[in-house]
């Protein structure tokens, strides 16, 4: 048999690569042979048809060895990435080859272009891939050691509408000579402009007085039990939700989620801080046994929180009063082993202490208060609900109470207290209503 052409392999191959760019096919490499998996069709039987359909026209008696070789090989590399959408892993797939195209007196070799995908590149995980740090432009720090007044104008006899703790982050609207109009959480004011840094000065603060955390970039990213895209997934962390950074690396960071460890791939995350965020003084106070110091503009030794509550609305309905009164914890310490809602506790001691003061008996531990109560489906929560988290270990490892809008508030970790977090901040397995 004689063989092909040069010019009529090229064809063949960027005719694969043309429809890969059309977004319909996912390629692998399968002996050498480039594959449509979906069609299952190679380039010989491409090739093939088409000869058949123009009566061989498309051999050559005088081909050569230069011939066969001026092509480079195309080859498809499927690449699982660590940054997934809904849920599900996508292939991406990656061209490293060139096509070349003999014309009539010398060759002229086009490189090929990496096929477009609807997230970035991704790249091996022994590859350095630095993590984009926070951008404090326009944003500033406070920097007094304890809590700070947030005035509704620039002066010091005006009304307190809220609160905001050391290491809190500000957004500036409008930068005065004495004040600064700013905003934060759902507060709307002023503080003097001794008690903040700005821009740079506020990310010099931020590296050298605030403990690092990784926020996830994308929308939905795996947690690997090693730094290794080989490596077990523990679970899919949301997109805009922080974890407590354990330690990086050039390609991979370390991360906290709940009491449970793992690694994150660094394209995939933003190095941001521990910062606070404004308390309206509207927020209902904590606990008659918790004593809390009047907050000034000058500072105090009052601890910083880690999370701002979410506002509450006057309701009538149990779950949601039940949601609210868990919300006035937040910030308060992680214990483990602990029941108390203004001295520690863990996740299930503060679900089952905030159910207790209405009335109802939990279990202690995470597993059977799994199994209390009504069980409903994730998309049916409302307000009051315990959702569950297994981490990926297929049994209950973390419990929270979801407060509506597609949060709840737990009791997460010893470093970062009693909290508020997306639902989905990792892939919860279960719910069940104690409220009914």
């Amino acid at each position: 048999m004689k063989r092909p052409s040069v010019k009529w392999l090229a064809v063949a191959a960027a005719g694969c690569i043309f429809a890969s760019s059309m977004g319909t096919y996912t390629y692998t490499a399968l002996a050498d042979e480039f594959v449509y998996t979906d069609a299952n069709v190679s380039i010989t039987s491409i090739v093939d048809h088409y000869i058949e359909e123009n009566g061989g026209d498309v051999f050559t008696a005088d081909a050569t060895p230069e011939d066969a070789t001026a092509p480079a090989a195309v080859v498809a590399e499927a690449t699982a990435t660590d940054a997934v959408a809904t849920g599900e892993i996508q292939e991406i797939a990656k061209v490293t080859g060139e096509i070349a195209e003999v014309p009539s007196e010398e060759t002229t070799e086009a490189p090929a272009t990496e096929e477009p995908t609807t997230e970035a590149p991704v790249q091996e995980a022994s590859e350095a891939a630095a993590s984009p740090v926070m951008d404090f432009t326009g944003k500033a720090i406070v920097t007094a050691s304890g809590s700070v007044n947030i005035r509704q104008s620039g002066d010091v006899n005006a009304a307190k509408v809220g609160t905001i703790d050391a290491g809190g982050l500000v957004n500036i609207v409008e930068k005065g000579d004495t004040w600064s109009h700013i905003t934060s959480g759902n507060v709307d004011g002023y503080i003097r402009n001794d008690l903040l840094a700005f821009g740079s000065d506020a990310a010099n603060y931020a590296s050298a007085n605030l403990s690092k955390v990784a926020v996830v970039n994308t929308a939905a990213l795996k947690l690997r039990k090693e730094a290794s895209t080989g490596s077990e997934e523990i679970t899919l962390l949301a997109q805009g939700e922080s974890y407590p950074i354990v330690e990086t690396g050039d390609a991979w960071t370390k991360i906290q989620l709940d009491t449970v460890t793992g690694y994150v791939k660094n394209e995939y995350i933003t190095i941001s801080y521990n910062m606070p965020t404004a308390k309206a003084v509207s927020a209902p106070a904590q606990d008659t046994t918790t004593t809390e110091a009047p907050t000034t503009e000058a500072p105090t030794t009052e601890a910083p929180t880690t999370e701002a509550p979410v506002t509450e609305a006057p309701t009538s309905d149990l779950g949601q009063q039940i949601a609210n009164f868990a919300c006035q914890f937040v910030g308060n310490p992680y214990v483990w082993g602990g029941t108390s809602l203004t001295n520690g506790a863990d996740c299930s001691g503060f679900v089952q202490s905030v159910y207790k003061n209405f009335g109802y008996s939990l279990p202690r531990t995470c597993t059977p208060q799994s199994n209390a109560g009504t069980a409903v489906s994730l998309a049916a929560l409302a307000p009051g609900d315990l959702v569950f988290y297994d981490h990926g270990t297929g049994s209950c490892e973390h419990v929270g109470i979801y407060i509506g809008s597609g949060q709840i508030v737990h009791a997460s970790s010893s470093r970062t207290g009693i909290k508020i977090s997306n639902v989905n901040y990792s892939t919860p397995f279960k719910a069940c209503r104690i409220v009914n």
